[in-house]
């Protein structure tokens, strides 16, 4: 259970977030509103999440117009071989850094808390009616997985994709392109 602090402060981080403010700002907050004058500045604020989360991210170095991760392949290459942008500013710092969050943790997360782990189950008892699409539950690719028997290095499972209650279904978006009403596109 988080203590009133915390939750301050969970509220407080995602109201940095949504808005895009800066870390100069948040650290602001605390003598601007003095309801807020418990908060940690913004570095100690991402070690207490981090903390809180049971998890802690790592940052990555990207091209600065989001073609590649310098990592792998890339990970030696001063400047991006798609838009020759450098890698690196006049000070030899990274022009741009992004934090990747681990998904185990996240889905660890949520089945940790009773709320979330009741609505993931809406996948579960979702019911398909044929011809009608009113969900991305009634997709022709998530509707032949479910029919699909499991195949691991060649070998068939007795069971299908996404049969059991604590399946997961994850969708994955690469072009930056935002498919949710609530957030910002990246392209």
């Amino acid at each position: 259970e988080l203590d009133v602090d915390d939750v301050s402060l969970l509220r407080a981080w995602n109201w940095k977030t949504t808005h895009n403010i800066t870390d100069a700002a948040f650290d602001d907050l605390g003598s601007t509103f003095p309801h807020y004058s418990n908060l940690p500045k913004a570095k100690a604020a991402r070690r207490r999440i981090e903390f809180l989360a049971k998890f802690k991210a790592t940052y990555q170095q990207c091209c600065v117009n989001s073609c590649i991760n310098y990592v792998g392949p890339n990970e030696d290459l001063d400047k991006c071989p798609y838009c020759k942008q450098l890698r690196y500013n006049a000070q030899g710092k990274p022009r741009k850094v992004w934090r990747p969050i681990p998904i185990i943790p996240q889905l660890r997360a949520y089945y940790r808390n009773p709320t979330i782990t009741e609505q993931m189950k809406y996948r579960h008892n979702f019911e398909h009616k044929v011809g009608i699409i009113q969900d991305v539950y009634d997709g022709i690719v998530y509707n032949t997985l479910r029919e699909t028997y499991v195949e691991v290095g060649g070998i068939p499972r007795d069971y299908k994709f996404f049969s059991q209650e604590t399946d997961v279904a994850l969708g994955f978006a690469t072009d930056g392109f935002n498919i949710w009403k609530n957030g910002q596109s990246t392209c």
